[in-house]
Formats: C-alpha cells, sequence, structure tokens
C-alpha cells in the first residue's frame, strides 16, 4: 500500500504479534518475498471479504494458537 499510494520502493516491513504483547519485527523483503506478502494479505482479505476460512492443517501441531481453532472445519 505504501508503495501504491505513496509511489516509493519498499525494502522492509513490519509485523506486529498481537498475542505475544504487541512485539514487532522487522522484515526486510526481496521482491519475491513481497510478492508472497501481497498473496498472504490478499489470501487475509478473502477471509474477511467472503467469510472464507482456510483448510485445516495435518500438522495439529500449528493449531494449538491458532485463531480459527474453534471454528475449522
Amino acid at each position: 500500500m505504501i508503495a501504491d499510494n505513496y509511489g516509493v520502493e519498499v525494502k522492509k516491513g513490519f509485523v506486529c504479534y498481537m498475542r505475544s504483547n504487541h512485539l514487532v519485527k522487522e522484515l526486510k523483503l526481496s521482491e519475491k518475498g513481497f510478492e508472497h506478502a501481497i498473496a498472504l494479505v490478499n489470501d487475509v482479505l478473502e477471509v474477511i471479504q467472503k467469510g472464507f476460512y482456510p483448510a485445516a492443517t495435518k500438522y495439529k501441531a500449528r493449531c494449538v494458537d491458532c485463531t480459527y481453532l474453534k471454528i475449522c472445519v
């Protein structure tokens, strides 16, 4: 969004972990990493806009702290 709105190159981003006392981590992005980040944002928007939930993982250890744990199908 910063690149689109301000016409500048974006080389890093930040992730804020809400469930870890708002821990913020800096991420340096390559072109491939940037494209992957855009795809992840689009996946999240699909969940929000369409009420679509991702398929369950076969690795149940990942489910322990998942936000979708109680509604996963």
